[in-house]
């Protein structure tokens, strides 16, 4: 995702979301917002 979307991974993930909200995909939404989490630590750096 990173490699693909740079600066703006978190666009195309809100996106995401947003289409499967509103197709009324709970799990969908549940497993795109785990994938914003983890982006979101390894922009932030290594795991400690």
């Amino acid at each position: 995702m990173l490699e693909l979307h740079g600066d703006k991974v978190f666009d195309v993930i809100a996106d995401r979301i947003g289409t499967l909200a509103r197709a009324g995909d709970e799990a969908g939404v549940n497993r795109w917002r785990e994938i914003a989490e983890r982006v979101s630590q390894l922009r932030s750096g290594p795991l400690q």
